[in-house]
């Protein structure tokens, strides 16, 4: 009895050894689970900070902004590469800044624009970037890639489209200067981007392309010397390249305006001056045409002095020319955003130049007047109720760097002014 006794007692002792064996077994394999998965969650997350943490913003980029910022107080902490810009407009720059040029455009707060009046020696580079500020046109002083002269300055969404001088390729590069892409290398000019679809000259015909198909483009119309499009982007109004007398001596514009659909239909003859006329710009607003028809005067072998904006009903059957503003001087600037035609007139004797802005809704006039200047730098550039120009004072001390980056405010009737960039000779903006 005593050793069937001591026989159950091992039994049992050795179901207790096994239950507990088993019991150790499951702990460690939850346990060795239970590790793994840590472990494996902390190599997932230190890949995902490795790669984040491996994001390096081009050399020159990051190296012109920290300079700009060292330059400038008042820079602001965002850099190029953070910029997010949403596509929420139509226009990639107003057709009167296009006819001014497109040095200047405007998205998002942040002006975009080409001046090489503003850089001290700008005769002895060969290229020049396109430069962002805030729109106070001072504030966070940033440069881009360096490209020949960019011209016709579009912006849409994440991209630049510019045009260059004098060889007049078609590009487009990000708005954080980097992504340079040819579209094309004809002569370009007169590029404007309305809705997606770009239109421009080459070869003194306007074309079309869509931005989701940049390599194909669609003849609209030939013989065109310059163009602006209408408000609602659906007709071009364009200038014919025709003979004038003034040709030799102009840029050769041409004295007839016409109208077509920018799907290349209804081609229409509106206006037509003599030949000794050349019209120099055309804005579209409402069912008017304004534009400067500059005489030349065979007697005197000069342009007439006395210069008017004319205006136009275009959807009149019988059209009649208006002589609606007077310039008196062949030195003026015009530019057209939404209902205001801006207009200059420059003082030699008191050196001023005076920006008019009048209502083309109610014909009320405003002006600002930028002192001790002599004549302007660019033209005149217009985003909202603030013009931007470009101006000198360095006449008759020409040997004394006095260019100026003017931004005039018609709504706080302020002018600020940004002296120039003073950059050296050595300073290169090639990747």
């Amino acid at each position: 009895m005593k050793k069937k006794r001591t026989i159950i007692v091992i039994v049992i002792l050795i179901l207790l050894a096994y239950i507990s064996g088993q019991l150790n077994i499951k702990k460690s394999a939850k346990n060795s689970e239970k590790t793994s998965g840590s472990t494996k969650a902390k190599d997932k997350y230190t890949t995902s900070k490795t790669k984040y943490s491996s994001l390096k913003y081009p050399a020159k980029i990051e190296k012109d902004f920290l300079d700009a910022k060292s330059d400038n107080n008042k820079a602001s902490e965002t850099t190029m590469i953070n910029i997010e810009a949403p596509h929420t407009k139509k226009w990639g720059n107003t057709p009167g800044n296009i006819l001014n040029h497109g040095f200047f455009a405007f998205q998002d707060g942040y002006l975009y624009f080409n001046s090489p009046n503003l850089i001290e020696n700008s005769l002895l580079k060969s290229s020049y970037p396109i430069y962002r500020t805030k729109e106070d046109g001072i504030t966070a002083l940033t440069s881009l890639k360096a490209i020949d002269a960019p011209v016709y300055i579009n912006l849409v969404s994440e991209w630049i489209y510019f045009c260059t001088t004098p060889n007049g390729e078609l590009y487009r590069m990000k708005i954080n200067g980097t992504e340079l892409e040819v579209i094309s290398t004809t002569p370009t000019s007169n590029l404007i981007i309305y809705d997606n679809v770009l239109y421009y000259i080459q070869n003194n015909n306007i074309y079309k392309s869509s931005i989701n198909n940049l390599q194909e483009k669609q003849l609209i119309v030939e013989k065109a010397n310059y163009f602006t499009l209408s408000e609602d982007g659906k007709n071009i109004f364009y200038c014919s390249f025709d003979n004038n007398s003034y040709k030799a001596l102009s840029n050769s514009y041409g004295n007839s305006i016409y109208s077509i659909e920018t799907n290349g239909k209804n081609k229409k003859q509106i206006f037509t001056s003599s030949n000794d006329t050349n019209i120099e710009s055309i804005f579209v607003y409402k069912n008017y045409l304004y534009f400067t028809p500059v005489v030349w005067d065979k007697t005197t072998m000069s342009v007439k002095s006395h210069i008017y904006i004319d205006k136009l009903d275009y959807t009149s059957s019988n059209p009649t020319v208006e002589e609606y503003i007077s310039l008196f001087e062949y030195d003026f600037n015009i530019n057209l955003y939404e209902n205001y035609l801006y207009y200059t007139k420059t003082n030699f004797n008191v050196p001023s130049i005076t920006v008019f802005r009048r209502n083309l809704d109610d014909n009320s006039e405003e002006k600002l007047t930028v002192d001790n200047v002599y004549f302007l730098s660019s033209g005149i550039f217009c985003f909202d109720d603030k013009v931007y120009l470009t101006a000198s004072s360095d006449f008759p001390n020409s040997s004394k760097y006095c260019n100026s980056l003017y931004c005039l405010d018609f709504q706080k009737k302020s002018i600020l002014q940004n002296k120039g960039l003073k950059m050296s000779l050595s300073e290169t903006y090639e990747e």
